[in-house]
């Protein structure tokens, strides 16, 4: 021990001063750099926030919400109805785009519509005269059957009443009145 605390031990009354605890130096440090850390943070989020409200370009700065807006269908914009601020309601228009290319492709879609209903029209007049020319085949083999039946038989009672070529020639068109059925058959399952 020194001397000055060997006598302030020795006198009486005397008290013995002690040194001061050392102050932690790092705890200010600590929270000035957390407090720093913490206005980034908000600095950012703010940033962020302000952006998505009122964004700033270089030009101006908009005090509004931000709402995107977009037609439902592509064109060129003719007229804008509404300004800056306006309140609209629902269902109100916003602009006018260039019709043009619409009514063109319209009219495209008509004509496309009357030339299928062209075809269809036309496929239904070919069916029906594929039906008539069948009835009219089996008119005519019907006819030719009875003919060639009718000059059998006489042939058959009396051979000297028609000619062996008039029979024939009965025969030879009740067979190609039949093939004209068939025929008229296959045209029209081929139109069906």
């Amino acid at each position: 021990m020194t001397e000055q605390a060997e006598q302030a031990h020795e006198l009486p009354g005397a008290v013995a001063t002690e040194p001061p605890p050392p102050t932690s130096a790092g705890k200010g440090t600590r929270i000035a750099s957390l407090l720093v850390l913490g206005l980034l943070v908000g600095s950012l989020l703010w940033y962020f926030v302000a952006d998505r409200l009122t964004p700033y370009t270089a030009q101006a700065r908009v005090q509004a919400f931000v709402v995107p807006l977009a037609a439902e269908v592509p064109g060129k914009v003719l007229k804008v109805h509404v300004r800056n601020n306006d309140e609209v309601q629902q269902g109100a228009p916003l602009f006018d785009i260039d019709p043009s290319q619409y009514r063109i492709a319209l009219q495209k879609a008509r004509s496309d519509y009357e030339s299928v209903r062209r075809s269809v029209n036309a496929a239904s007049a070919t069916v029906e005269a594929a039906r008539a020319s069948l009835q009219a085949a089996k008119a005519n083999h019907l006819k030719a059957e009875k003919d060639a039946i009718r000059q059998e038989t006489l042939y058959a009672e009396d051979p000297g009443a028609i000619s062996v070529r008039r029979l024939e020639g009965a025969q030879a068109t009740r067979v190609q009145a039949r093939s004209q059925e068939k025929a008229a058959e296959a045209d029209r399952k081929s139109v069906v």
